[in-house]
């Protein structure tokens, strides 16, 4: 990371500031003073250690497109009359794994409690938590192609629904190949729901 001397004036002022304000970790402020003064740039970083890269649009999106997915499983899975079998549990956010999908988890946690979205997959507890034990981006994949081959429709049928559990494209499916390549032009990127009453927002778009 690379500091001009003016943002280093700046960050020695706030870290002057921040001394006066919790004098227990006077200390620690001290020391980055003295790092900034001195201009010792190879320990830049280490301010700013504790922030996370972040993730692109695409990756956010991603989660986006896997959440309205499963809404419209749940509010399809609602209406049938026939529901032989899929079980409630099989069309509820399972979540990521803490493990291996640590960012992804929590970005889906940030929108649905952060944000107040997708108000179907909350817990109700006290800390939510969406851990799934074992890594799902693959499955969701999976299951996310067989559903943009149907046109990412939002009312499924009962066979549409177990085809997208299965993650498996049957051969009419074929048919829509050419959606695939510009899926995103014809339907563009899934919006985060801005809904505060699901079934409504659902209604309106089916």
């Amino acid at each position: 990371m690379e500091l001009s001397k003016k943002d280093r004036l700046i960050l020695i002022n706030q870290y002057r500031i921040l001394s006066i304000l919790n004098p227990d970790g006077a200390a620690s402020y001290n020391v980055r003073i003295k790092m900034l003064e001195n201009g010792y740039s190879l320990h830049y970083d280490e301010m700013v250690s504790w922030i996370d890269d972040g993730m692109s649009r695409e990756e956010c999106q991603e989660i986006i497109d896997i959440l309205e997915m499963y809404r419209c499983l749940w509010q399809s899975f609602k209406k049938l009359k026939d529901k032989k079998g899929i079980k409630k549990k099989d069309v509820m956010f399972p979540g990521f794994d803490a493990r291996e999908e640590e960012k992804q988890l929590n970005y889906a946690e940030y929108v649905l409690y952060g944000l107040k979205r997708y108000r179907e997959f909350h817990q109700r507890r006290r800390i939510p938590n969406h851990d799934s034990y074992k890594p799902m981006m693959d499955k969701y994949r999976a299951m996310f192609a067989v559903w943009r081959s149907l046109g990412c429709r939002k009312q499924l049928t009962r066979d549409e629904i177990i085809q997208i559990l299965n993650g498996e494209r049957t051969a009419m499916d074929a048919k829509y190949e050419y959606l695939m390549e510009d899926a995103t032009a014809q339907y563009g990127n899934l919006p985060i729901a801005e809904d505060l009453n699901e079934d409504e927002d659902f209604k309106k778009q089916a």
